[in-house]
């Protein structure tokens, strides 16, 4: 099982990279490109499995770094850390290209079109059609159910994208597993800001 967790973390995180030059818009309103706060750290630094387990109330006892790039010349952050226990998993990407703006609507977020793998698109449809808009936190944000299995919230604030996954026995597509998400959601705003 938890093959398939960090197997599917890759092809949504490659899915993510991909769709981002897709669904990008620069930002024209005189943004500066001082990237200084851009941070070099991996997520799981920012964010270890100790911080993790106060925040969820889950008792975490590995975090793995799945993926990282960062390049403060450009402003380029993109890191995720996968945290696991024996019933709850939960992963945490974030990403930032520059002075890039995200879009703020819920299919350009999932990344809009189609990937050519019938499996896929019917998942990321069928999650289009769950969305719950999620109100004070960040510009925009989303709770979808992705297939009954994962449970994703996408944020937008300012340059930066925070997805937050859950899986496992403990999340279903509810309100427990919202609140989760948002308070995770809420602390790494609060890193990024």
């Amino acid at each position: 099982m938890k093959f398939i967790f960090k197997s599917f973390l890759f092809v949504l995180a490659g899915l993510l990279i991909i769709s981002c030059n897709e669904n990008k818009s620069e930002n024209n309103n005189g943004s500066t490109n001082d990237f200084s706060s851009v941070p070099d750290k991996k997520m799981c630094e920012l964010l270890t499995k100790e911080m993790m387990s106060s925040i969820t109330g889950i008792e975490f006892k590995e975090e793995m770094s799945t993926l990282h790039q960062t390049d403060k010349s450009t402003g380029k952050y993109v890191s995720q850390c996968g945290y696991h226990s024996d019933k709850e998993n939960m992963a945490v990407l974030v990403r930032r290209f520059g002075n890039t703006i995200f879009p703020k609507e819920k299919e350009a977020l999932m990344g809009g079109g189609k990937t050519g793998d019938a499996e896929i698109d019917k998942m990321l449809d069928d999650a289009i059609k769950t969305c719950k808009t999620v109100s004070g936190l960040g510009d925009a944000a989303y709770f979808y159910d992705l297939g009954g299995i994962f449970n994703l919230i996408l944020v937008s604030d300012d340059y930066y994208q925070i997805h937050i996954t859950s899986y496992g026995k403990g999340f279903a597509f509810d309100e427990k597993t919202l609140e989760v998400s948002k308070k995770v959601a809420s602390e790494v705003i609060k890193i990024f800001k």
